[in-house]
């Protein structure tokens, strides 16, 4: 009850439809709803612990908490994204049962001992088909599973085109353009004691990025790809605070491939957010973005796989 949506009159450009997201205000004496965020609306699970707890011992070992947090919040996440990008892939992707009372998708994860895909299936009603409730896991062999999807087995889902693995590479060679001065604006995500003029916070960064450059020209896996609102795009650290490759990044700096020839910083992310969409495709490696160092920021939010647009 924390979140209500209605639909649009409006389309994004492969004709989904576009959705409107309010919150619910938990401060007294306000207006009860606030927000306006536009959406590409796809099923959400609400994962309680205990199932992402079994699928987290179930998986191939990895962090899926930050810091010394224990809620599965990378988890989570990671599962919903996956999710949202199975409704949008459609076909064998997101599958439903026989008798249209259950929905399955492939997790993406193995099982550590056998190695084998473990999927999710959850409870669902056609009148509600983004309210998918009652979620549990299992893998190919399992018996209900094989009857209710009468032996289909959900595919994995593809985050970029065919192998073309340049899509997810950084090329360092490549001028990047930065939003200075929008970026210098987003005091709520930059760490304190920065000047408070907005110019020399703006001069910080852009001498930031050019560091960053210097020392992604030589470590290619540095610049990390994340996916969000349906493409590819980078995550540059930005050390404001502390010495470029040796102490820890304050932020990471978006950075969308403009042109076959040029990237463009366009905003910042707290590194909690960075490494959820990162990991919507593969498991950083890069040793700047470990969730183990990584204090889960009070803004992140369980949602975040909703691809808001605004």
């Amino acid at each position: 009850g924390s979140i209500a949506f209605f639909r649009s009159p409006y389309s994004l450009p492969d004709e989904a439809a576009l959705w409107i997201k309010v919150k619910r205000n938990e401060i007294p004496n306000k207006q009860p709803w606030f927000g306006l965020f536009l959406l590409e609306r796809a099923p959400w699970i609400p994962f309680d612990a205990s199932i992402l707890g079994t699928l987290a011992d179930m998986a191939l070992p990895e962090p899926w908490n930050f810091g010394d947090k224990a809620d599965y919040t990378i988890l989570r996440n990671y599962l919903n994204g996956t999710l949202a990008r199975a409704h949008k892939l459609g076909n064998n992707h997101l599958l439903n049962s026989s008798d249209g009372t259950l929905v399955s998708f492939n997790t993406g994860l193995l099982n550590r001992t056998t190695l084998k895909d473990i999927f999710v299936v959850a409870k669902t009603d056609p009148a509600a088909p983004y309210d998918p409730h009652s979620p549990r896991v299992c893998v190919e062999d399992d018996t209900r599973f094989m009857r209710s999807f009468d032996g289909r087995i959900p595919e994995v889902v593809t985050f970029f085109a065919g192998n073309n693995y340049n899509d997810i590479v950084y090329n360092a060679s490549l001028p990047c353009r930065v939003s200075d001065e929008h970026i210098s604006a987003r005091v709520d995500r930059l760490p304190p004691g920065l000047p408070l003029d907005p110019r020399q916070r703006a001069g910080l960064i852009a001498l930031a990025v050019q560091k960053t450059e210097i020392l992604a020209k030589r470590n290619y896996k540095l610049v990390v790809p994340q996916f969000y609102m349906n493409r590819i795009q980078f995550l540059m650290p930005l050390f404001l605070t502390e010495a470029p490759g040796v102490g820890r990044p304050d932020v990471a700096l978006v950075v969308n491939r403009e042109t076959p020839n040029s990237y463009r910083g366009t905003t910042i992310l707290p590194l909690d957010w960075a490494y959820m969409n990162a990991r919507l495709l593969a498991k950083p490696e890069s040793p700047w973005l470990s969730p183990h160092d990584i204090a889960a920021s009070s803004a992140a939010t369980s949602d975040s796989s909703l691809n808001e647009m605004g």
